[in-house]
């Protein structure tokens, strides 16, 4: 997918190019002129227009040339702004300066550039250790029989450490601990008799 907009990114300006060359020297848009003369005007007037818009979005094909992590946001801010000559700095400055990424994420917030930058992004959730897990996994709702656990003792040993560890570093709470603690022992429980 990537190949495809790269490959689409480099012929752009090409199609561009032909498009405004045949709008400009068609015969059809110019048939009641009849002058080469303004014919060449008119392509002028196009690629003066295209020379602005080009100047105009300088920010945002910085940003998304670089990967910044904010590029969205720049060309939001370059398409209201842009215009004018503090919102047209404004955006180019953030386009050049690439925002620090911590390796420990936010720490409890971040402000300013660094606002979408340092947020968690990896979340996974084990819906075994919820207490819908059926419901989770299979699409059943708790009222229907359950399979059989297939969760070898070590296996739950693991889990069960690694929920007191959660707890421990202070990542759930005590109830949340007791909560997701609960459905485990439960199976194990009624395995084993």
């Amino acid at each position: 997918m990537g190949k495809y907009f790269r490959s689409l990114q480099r012929q752009l300006p090409l199609l561009g190019l032909s498009s405004t060359l045949t709008l400009a020297f068609s015969e059809r848009a110019w048939a009641g002129q009849g002058d080469m003369q303004t014919a060449l005007l008119a392509l002028a007037f196009i690629a003066a227009i295209i020379v602005i818009l080009a100047v105009i979005f300088i920010p945002t094909i910085v940003a998304f040339r670089r990967q910044h992590p904010n590029r969205w946001l720049i060309f939001v801010v370059n398409l209201a702004f842009g215009g004018t000559i503090v919102g047209w700095v404004a955006a180019l400055v953030w386009a050049m300066h690439y925002a620090h990424i911590s390796e420990d994420g936010s720490n409890g917030g971040e402000s300013g550039i660094n606002l979408f930058v340092n947020d968690p992004v990896d979340v996974r959730v084990d819906p075994s250790m919820g207490s819908n897990a059926s419901t989770f996994s299979t699409g059943r709702s708790n009222n229907d029989p359950a399979p059989p656990n297939t969760l070898s003792d070590a296996e739950i040993v693991q889990k069960l450490r690694r929920l007191k560890s959660l707890f421990e570093s202070g990542a759930i709470s005590a109830e949340e601990y007791t909560a997701l603690k609960a459905p485990i022992l439960n199976r194990y429980i009624h395995t084993t008799e």
